[in-house]
């Protein structure tokens, strides 16, 4: 069975969504058969990115580690679903939480 990986982008201009949490609120459809990637452009992006009940979601910073920073300014930096069979893949970006980054 082939996989499908459907690419979204999110940038502070020029991109599909201007928000990480946007793009994730908008892919209803994704299954092991058709992951989605997320490709967020260097930048710093505040706000809270929820992946509960969302698998098969990754989310790829351009550049490295240190050009693309997720943190909140309240409340809980990221949130990923653990249950059983659930997939989120992270690479390239820093998640800064109000302790330091992870």
């Amino acid at each position: 069975m082939a996989i499908v990986v459907l690419i979204v982008i999110v940038a502070e201009s020029g991109g599909d969504f201007t928000a990480i949490q946007e793009a994730i609120d908008d892919i209803t459809d994704a299954t092991t058969a058709m992951r989605y990637v997320i490709l967020v452009y260097p930048g710093t992006y505040t706000e809270n990115v929820d992946l509960t009940g969302k698998p098969y979601i990754d989310i790829k910073g351009m550049g490295t580690r240190l050009d693309t920073i997720i943190t909140s300014s309240s409340g809980t930096t990221l949130t990923v679903d653990t249950t059983a069979g659930n997939s989120n893949i992270f690479n390239f970006l820093t998640i800064q939480t109000t302790g330091g980054m992870l």
